[in-house]
């Protein structure tokens, strides 16, 4: 797949996933606080979790970084899975 495949599939991603969070406005105030907090703790604990991986492969192996994005990823499914 091209570059330009690769850019057009991104944006696309990102608008559906901007377009959920834009879709929570619509939903009554008394959800939305209780839903808040949880969603944003749950975003901060998953990027973290990610970039302590990449830091740590970085700082032991070096690069290349696939192995890391495959970690990752497994990673983020497990705490979007179970968590």
């Amino acid at each position: 797949m091209g570059a330009l495949a690769w850019i057009v599939l991104a944006g696309v991603t990102m608008t559906g996933i901007a377009l959920l969070g834009a879709v929570t406005f619509l939903l009554p105030a008394r959800v939305q606080q209780k839903l808040l907090l949880p969603l944003v703790a749950f975003s901060a604990g998953s990027l973290l979790g990610s970039a302590f991986i990449f830091l740590a492969w970085l700082g032991i192996f070096g690069l290349p970084l696939w192995a890391p994005l495959g970690i990752a990823l497994v990673y983020a499914f497990v705490v979007f899975r179970w968590v």
